[in-house]
C-alpha cells in the first residue's frame, strides 16, 4: 500500500516508483499463473498418459506394423508431446498420432506433400462415447467410415440441426463453416477417414466450441441462454487447447437425440449423409 501521508515522488522518481511497483506486481501475478498452469499441465499429462495406454489409443487398423515400429514415438508420443513434427513417410501408419481421452487423430497435409495444395487427409478413431468436440472450419469435409458406428451432427446454413448414425462404408459431407460433431457408438466406437478441400487444413487449427465459449463474455452467454452468470462459468476453466476429443457417455437412441434437436426448430431438410448402399436417386 502507498502511505498517503508520505510525500509523493516527483519527476524521474515517479517513473522509477511506478516501474518498481509494476515489476513487483507483475512478478507476483506471473508466479501465481505459472504455479496454476503447472498444476493443470501435470493433470493433463496424467490424463494423456492414461489415454495412451487404454482404450482411447486402440486402433482397429489396418496398420503397417513394420513402418510403425521404425518410429514408435509417432504412434505413441511422449507424455509431454505438443504439436505435430514434420513427417516424410507416405503412409498414415507412420504419421504422428495425437491421443486424447476418447480417441486419436493423425493427418497428412501440404506440410508432408508440398504438391498437395488442394487436399488434406485426417485418420480419426473414437471410442464408444468418445466425441470429436463440436467445431467448425473454413474447409469442406468429406468422410468415409472405415470401422464401427458413429453419430454425426451438423448445423446447416439455416440454423437447423441434422442428426444421424453412420456405419462402415457410409459417407458424409459438412460444408465449410457448418458446426458439427462426431461421436463413437457401441460396441467398438468408430474409425474414419476425413478429406478436406484445402491442403493447408489442420486438425489442430479448427474452431472449437469450448474455445469460442472461453472468448465470449459470460454476460453474453447468460443472456443468450437466459440463465444466471453463475451457470456459465465452467467453460472458462477449460484450458486454451479446448477439449478437441473427449470421453463422454454413449449417446441415447437416435430418435431421442433427433427429438431433442427439433425442440426449437425443425430438423434440417438437407441430408448430409450418403449411405453405403444408396441408390442413384438418393444422391
Amino acid at each position: 500500500m502507498i502511505d498517503e501521508k508520505a510525500p509523493a515522488p516527483s519527476g524521474d522518481d515517479t517513473k522509477s516508483y511506478d516501474r518498481r511497483q509494476w515489476i513487483t506486481t507483475s512478478a507476483a501475478v506471473a508466479g501465481a499463473l505459472i504455479a496454476t498452469r503447472g498444476a493443470t499441465a501435470q493433470e493433463n499429462i496424467q490424463k494423456v498418459r492414461e489415454a495412451q495406454h487404454g482404450q482411447s489409443a486402440s486402433n482397429p487398423g489396418p496398420d503397417n506394423k513394420p513402418i510403425t515400429s521404425v518410429q514408435p514415438d509417432t504412434d505413441i508420443p511422449p507424455d509431454t508431446d505438443q504439436g505435430n513434427g514434420a513427417q516424410f513417410w507416405s503412409t498414415f501408419s507412420a504419421q504422428h498420432r495425437r491421443i486424447q481421452p476418447g480417441g486419436w487423430a493423425r493427418q497428412v497435409t501440404v506440410r508432408d506433400f508440398p504438391i498437395s495444395t488442394t487436399i488434406a487427409g485426417v485418420n480419426m478413431r473414437l471410442t464408444p462415447g468418445g466425441c470429436r468436440e463440436l467445431h467448425w472450419h473454413a474447409a469442406g469435409e468429406w468422410a468415409f467410415m472405415l470401422d464401427g458406428k458413429a453419430r454425426i451432427t451438423n448445423l446447416d446454413d439455416h440454423g437447423r440441426m441434422f442428426v444421424t448414425d453412420v456405419g462402415v462404408g457410409d459417407l458424409w459431407f459438412f460444408p465449410q463453416g457448418n458446426p458439427h460433431s462426431i461421436q463413437g457408438l457401441q460396441p467398438n466406437g468408430a474409425e474414419f477417414l476425413l478429406v478436406f478441400d484445402d491442403g493447408h487444413f489442420s486438425e489442430d487449427d479448427t474452431t472449437l466450441l469450448s474455445s469460442w465459449l472461453r472468448h465470449t463474455p459470460p454476460g453474453v452467454l447468460a443472456k443468450n441462454w437466459q440463465v444466471p452468470q453463475s451457470a456459465v462459468q465452467k467453460p472458462y476453466g477449460i484450458g486454451p487447447g479446448g477439449k478437441w476429443i473427449l470421453q463422454g457417455d454413449v449417446p441415447p437412441p437416435l430418435e431421442q437425440d433427433q427429438k431433442a434437436a427439433a425442440q426449437h426448430s425443425p430438423l434440417s431438410l438437407t441430408d448430409f449423409c450418403v449411405p453405403a448402399h444408396a441408390d442413384e436417386a438418393d444422391l
